[in-house]
């Protein structure tokens, strides 16, 4: 039986699955988040641009 000796996680999965002609698409989603963490705290997509 096989053994899990290694795993990942990554929080920009989206993009790694997605063409770059299609990243547009996930700006948007990114826009109307009202909560992005960042730095122990939460911020809206305004406030970090």
């Amino acid at each position: 039986m096989a053994n899990i000796v290694f795993g990942v996680g990554c929080s920009h999965s989206p993009l790694l699955a997605t063409e770059p002609e299609q990243w547009n698409l996930r700006a948007k989603d990114d826009a109307l988040n009202p909560e992005h963490w960042y730095q122990g705290g939460t911020y809206s997509f305004d406030e970090l641009v």
